[in-house]
C-alpha cells in the first residue's frame, strides 16, 4: 500500500513539475522543407514523438505475428535456418525416397543441427542407415533423436520399425512394449508378433487393432485365424468353446477352420459336440472339406452316427467325399457290405488313396478279393 501511495506522490510531483515547465518556458520547434514550414513547441514535439515511437514498436510485433503465421500456412522454415541446412535436408529427404540409402542418412544427419524439425531429420536418418544395412549408426540416429523433448514414443515406434527392417522381430516387440502409442505401433506389434509366434499377445492386441483398422480386414482376419488355430492345439474344451465365440462370424463360417475346431474339440473330449456342429455347417451349406472331417470324426454311438450321416448326405450320394463319408460311418459301425459299396461307389468316382486304403480293409472283412 505504501508503495503504491508513493508511486502516486511521485506521479502527481512529476506532472505538477512538468506543467510548471509547459507553463513557463513552452519551447519552440520549427520543421521546414521546401517551402513547408510547421511551428509547434518543443512539449508538444516530443508528445509526437513519443506517439510515433509507440506506433512502431506496434507495427514490428504486429509484423512479427503475421510473418509467423505466414510461414506455418505455407509451410516455410523459420527466418533464422540457413538455407543449406534447408537444402541439405531436402536432398536427403529426395535421396531417401530414390533408395539411395547411405546419401540420405548422411545429408539428413548434416542437415538436423539447425533444421525446424530435427526429430524427423533423425527419424528418417535411422530409417535409412537400416535400409543399408548399418544397424549401429541407426541406432545412433535414434539415441540423438531420444534426446529431443516430446520424442518418447515417436522414437520408439521408429526404432521398432528399424528393427524390423532388420529382421529383429523379437527387439521391436521390446521397443513397442505394450503398443499403446498409436495405431502405427499396433500395426508393427502385429506383424513382430506373428513373426515371433506370440499368439496370445497377439490375440489380445487384434481387438483394439480391428476397431482401428489398422491392417485392411483380410489381413486381420488371416492374423486371428492363425492365432486361433495356434492355440487351440492341445486345449480344454471349456477354452475352445469360449475362443471359438470371438471370433467374428465370418471366420466361423470358414470350413477350414470350422473343421480344424471340430478336430480340436473331438481331441479334446467333444466329439459329439463338433459332429454337431458339422452337421448344422453342411445342412446350411455344403462342403466337401467339412464332410470328409465329418467323417472321420469318432462317435459314441457308430449305427446312430451312420443313420444321421445317411440323411445328412442323401442328396449327395453321387459325390465322392460324401460317398467315403458314408463309407467310413459303415466301417466304424462294423457293417462290412454297406461299407464295401459306399467305398466302390466312391473309388469309382474318384480314386484317391485313402479311400482304396479303407476299401481293402473292409474287403479283407467280407472275404472280397475284388481289385480296388
Amino acid at each position: 500500500m505504501r508503495r503504491v501511495f508513493l508511486l502516486l506522490l511521485l506521479a502527481l510531483l512529476a506532472a505538477a513539475s512538468l506543467a510548471w515547465m509547459v507553463r513557463a518556458d513552452a519551447g519552440y520547434v520549427l520543421l521546414q522543407y521546401g517551402h513547408t514550414r510547421v511551428e509547434t513547441t518543443i512539449w508538444f514535439a516530443l508528445l509526437l514523438l513519443i506517439v510515433l515511437a509507440l506506433a512502431a514498436v506496434l507495427l514490428a510485433r504486429f509484423w512479427g505475428v503475421v510473418s509467423r503465421l505466414l510461414r506455418r500456412i505455407t509451410g516455410g522454415a523459420p527466418a533464422s535456418v540457413g538455407h543449406g541446412s534447408r537444402d541439405r535436408t531436402a536432398q536427403g529427404m529426395r535421396a531417401y525416397f530414390e533408395g539411395d540409402w547411405e546419401r540420405a542418412a548422411r545429408l539428413l544427419a548434416r542437415g538436423a543441427e539447425r533444421s525446424p524439425y530435427p526429430l524427423a531429420n533423425h527419424l528418417l536418418a535411422a530409417r535409412a542407415a537400416a535400409a543399408s544395412g548399418d544397424a549401429t549408426l541407426a541406432e545412433g540416429f535414434l539415441a540423438l533423436a531420444s534426446e529431443l523433448p516430446d520424442s518418447t514414443a515417436a522414437v520408439g515406434v521408429e526404432r521398432a520399425r528399424v528393427q524390423v527392417r532388420l529382421g529383429n522381430h523379437a527387439a521391436a516387440v521390446a521397443a513397442l512394449g505394450d503398443g499403446s502409442s498409436s495405431p502405427g505401433c499396433r500395426e508393427l506389434l502385429l506383424q513382430s508378433l506373428s513373426r515371433t509366434g506370440d499368439w496370445e499377445r497377439l490375440a489380445e492386441v487384434l481387438p483394439l487393432a480391428r476397431r482401428e483398422r489398422v491392417l485392411p480386414e483380410a489381413a486381420l482376419d488371416e492374423l486371428e485365424e492363425r492365432a486361433f488355430l495356434a492355440r487351440s492345439a492341445k486345449a480344454e474344451a471349456a477354452t475352445l468353446r469360449l475362443r471359438w465365440e470371438s471370433l467374428t462370424q465370418a471366420l466361423r463360417r470358414k470350413p477350414a477352420l470350422l473343421s480344424r475346431h471340430a478336430r480340436a474339440l473331438a481331441a479334446a473330449g467333444a466329439a459329439a459336440e463338433a459332429l454337431e456342429m458339422l452337421e448344422s455347417a453342411i445342412a446350411r451349406e455344403w462342403s466337401a472339406e467339412l464332410v470328409e472331417t465329418f467323417g472321420q470324426l469318432p462317435a459314441s454311438d457308430a449305427n446312430k452316427a451312420l443313420v444321421r450321416a445317411e440323411k445328412l448326405l442323401s442328396s449327395h450320394r453321387e459325390d465322392a467325399v460324401a460317398l467315403l463319408a458314408l463309407g467310413r460311418r459303415a466301417a466304424s459301425a462294423k457293417l462290412w457290405g454297406k461299407a464295401r459299396d459306399y467305398l466302390e461307389a466312391s473309388h469309382a468316382r474318384a480314386a484317391r488313396p485313402e479311400t482304396a486304403e479303407l476299401l481293402a480293409r473292409v474287403r479283407e472283412h467280407t472275404g472280397s478279393s475284388r481289385p480296388a
